[in-house]
């Protein structure tokens, strides 16, 4: 039996649409707390048929994933407010069918208030001050468990590692008024 994909329309575009989606997260870590929340909004299951998200298995992949609400042949992107949280059968079971196709209507009348909460997930501003003056407050204040923050800061066999920011890159302005400076030199080479 011969597996069915998706139509890209130019070779790369899934891999080059989700680099896009994530350019805003500095650490693979803060990309996996994204996704959790964005998998959060589906209830951790699959919008079609309700199968649940199974605890992470090495040599398995999740079960569920974001699928492109309007598929890529008809123009949908992976962008906030255009991806839905399927699991993998039902993901291959849309494939390139239209929402209206795939979707009952009182499933489809549930999406937009679902789209519209996706927007503030993938839009991040990564605080450079705040990583560099206290790395492991900053990202518990964005939501990390701090046992998993003092893996990600202390622990090099963590496959995420991201280890301490070095404080010699904080970037600093110094400013000051050249004219009253000239005009102290000039007093002091007049007298």
């Amino acid at each position: 039996m011969t597996r069915r994909s998706s139509t890209e329309i130019y070779k790369g575009q899934r891999q080059k649409e989700k680099r896009l989606l994530y350019r805003c997260f500095p650490f693979r870590a803060l990309e996996r707390l994204c996704n959790a929340r964005f998998f959060a909004l589906f209830g951790n299951k699959c919008f079609k048929c309700g199968a649940p998200e199974l605890p992470q298995r090495p040599s398995c992949p999740p079960v569920l994933c974001m699928d492109h609400h309007i598929p890529m042949v008809l123009g949908g992107r992976l962008e906030p407010g255009n991806i839905v949280a399927l699991c993998r059968r039902c993901n291959e079971q849309k494939l390139d069918q239209p929402p209206e196709q795939f979707y009952a209507p009182q499933e489809l009348a549930q999406l937009p208030a679902i789209f519209a909460q996706q927007a503030a997930l993938f839009d991040f501003a990564f605080d450079e001050e705040a990583w560099v003056q206290g790395p492991a407050a900053y990202f518990v204040s964005l939501g990390l468990d701090e046992e998993l923050v003092e893996q990600l800061l202390h622990d090099e066999l963590h496959p995420d590692y991201i280890g301490m920011p070095d404080p010699r890159l904080v970037e600093f302005t110094i400013s000051m008024d050249v004219s009253s400076l000239l005009k102290d030199l000039g007093k002091d080479t007049a007298g």
